[in-house]
């Protein structure tokens, strides 16, 4: 188990949050769970990952991007993946969760949560943890 953290002061381009979330997305199976994402930030994971599945809230996604054409975009891609995005309204937890490992925490999976931010995180990979988080998932 690890704790992870990031400091706005830190004036630091390193993200550890996105290091460790790259490290367990690589070539896995993909569940994320977050209702704040930057388009950017998952198409690069989706695009490391085998395969993906999303779990948000549609109207708090595209509300928190105020650029228009962004939410334009947004929208387009959720209609192009709608078979792996569910909608739950309020959704607020940010979940990372790949074949043997899971990543919590505060950070959104945008830019700014990953990088900026003053956040903080665990990730760990238990077994007994990690599957009880897939059947949470499933049952969203």
């Amino acid at each position: 188990m690890k704790l992870i953290d990031h400091k706005t002061s830190d004036n630091n381009p390193y993200s550890p949050f996105d290091s460790e979330i790259v490290s367990l997305a690589n070539g896995q199976d993909l569940l994320l769970v977050s209702p704040y994402i930057g388009l950017s930030y998952l198409k690069r994971l989706i695009k490391i990952s085998k395969s993906w599945k999303l779990v948000t809230d549609f109207q708090e996604w595209i509300i928190s991007h105020p650029n228009k054409s962004k939410r334009f975009e947004i929208c387009d891609f959720i209609s192009e993946n709608f078979e792996n995005i569910k909608h739950i309204t309020d959704i607020h937890a940010k979940v990372l969760i790949t074949d043997t490992s899971a990543f919590l925490g505060s950070a959104n999976f945008t830019e700014k949560g990953i990088q900026i931010r003053t956040e903080m995180s665990i990730s760990f990979s238990e077994t007994e943890k990690v599957e009880e988080l897939k059947k949470w998932f499933n049952l969203l």
